[in-house]
């Protein structure tokens, strides 16, 4: 008899701790929406743990805008992305429908704002963006494009995922064996038009090699139907306290089933942090000035040739090459003044 109460009653605690836990996850219902009201197709719907370094669920809105995420805002945060608006985050539980508005971002120094036109598929392990947007991608290299990806981040030529550690790179299924600080030099070697797809891959799997909490970035560039050899070329420069400049190469040859690009890419950055401090000595009637000059000159240069042969539709054989050259200098200039105040 004893027995059958413990039993019952380790039952009830079970099933209440159970009603408990689903009671907390409530179904939030919303609708996206531009500035003008009019509903957006296809905004990217995601919720992220507390902390920032987990994606838990990601959906769509539909053609109405209309979307509906199971959730617990108590323990999660819902993050509205979609192709040149601004992140919106929803921190607090709702029984009523959401209306969520979207303001658009701008592109350059010319404010051009983007009104961008893609299609997005969710899969199992993946979001992917089909890119089609020629004011996005008119005279722009792929970083550029990615700073409007929902789910991404470029952040002073650094790239980060959502709700990951890290990002590895993917180029037409192939993984780039460059380091981080090189991977903002190659994107901005490749034309923006070369897109195809954007694949933001949140669950890698046995076909991917990742570490930990990484998220992959799959790009699959174009197949030209016009034959033949195409490049592009750009140069910049930046002048401040100290001259900043960077420059990029890319070349693109296809012939039959053969295709080969190459891309050549170099930056130099110097800049200066200055520190000024001042202290006053009342009582020995001295005053003391320091004066701190960081001065660092970064210089990242890179360079990228890949091959790929058409065997058959779906299959291709090919090889890669990537190199690329880092260095950091640093000075520190400090001049100390003493003075009678």
């Amino acid at each position: 008899m004893i027995k059958k109460s413990i039993t019952y009653a380790i039952c009830c605690i079970l099933l209440f701790t159970g009603m408990s836990a689903q009671a907390q996850n409530i179904t939030l219902k919303g609708t996206v929406l531009d500035t003008n009201n009019d509903p957006i197709i296809g905004a990217v719907v995601a919720t992220l743990k507390k902390d920032g370094n987990h994606i838990t669920k990601v959906v769509t809105s539909d053609k109405q805008g209309e979307f509906s995420i199971l959730t617990d805002l108590s323990k999660e945060v819902l993050r509205v992305s979609f192709f040149g608006f601004e992140d919106v985050d929803v921190t607090k539980n709702s029984d009523k429908p959401l209306s969520i508005v979207m303001k658009e971002l701008s592109m350059g120094v010319d404010e051009v704002v983007v009104r961008a036109k893609n299609s997005v598929v969710i899969k199992a392990d993946r979001l992917v963006f089909n890119v089609n947007n020629n004011n996005l991608t008119s005279g722009n290299d792929v970083m550029g494009v990615l700073k409007f990806t929902p789910l991404l981040i470029v952040d002073n030529d650094k790239l980060s995922m959502v709700g990951k550690n890290n990002v590895i790179l993917y180029v037409n299924g192939k993984k780039k064996n460059i380091s981080s600080s090189a991977v903002s030099g190659y994107l901005q070697s490749i034309p923006a038009d070369k897109i195809d797809r954007i694949e933001i891959i949140t669950d890698p799997g046995s076909n991917y090699r990742s570490d930990g909490n990484s998220g992959i970035i799959n790009l699959v560039l174009k197949k030209d139907a016009d034959q033949g050899l195409k490049g592009n070329v750009a140069i910049g420069d930046s002048q401040g306290l100290h001259n900043s400049y960077n420059g990029n190469l890319y070349l693109d040859y296809q012939k039959d089933k053969l295709a080969i690009s190459s891309s050549l890419y170099g930056r130099r950055n110097k800049r200066s942090v200055e520190d000024i401090t001042s202290y006053s000595f009342v009582d020995d009637n001295r005053y003391n000035l320091i004066e701190n000059e960081n001065i660092n000159d970064d210089v990242n240069v890179g360079a990228n040739i890949t091959a790929d042969y058409q065997l058959t539709e779906k299959q291709s054989i090919g090889a890669m090459v990537d190199f690329s050259y880092q260095k950091n200098d640093g000075d520190l200039f400090s001049t100390a003044q003493y003075s009678p105040l």
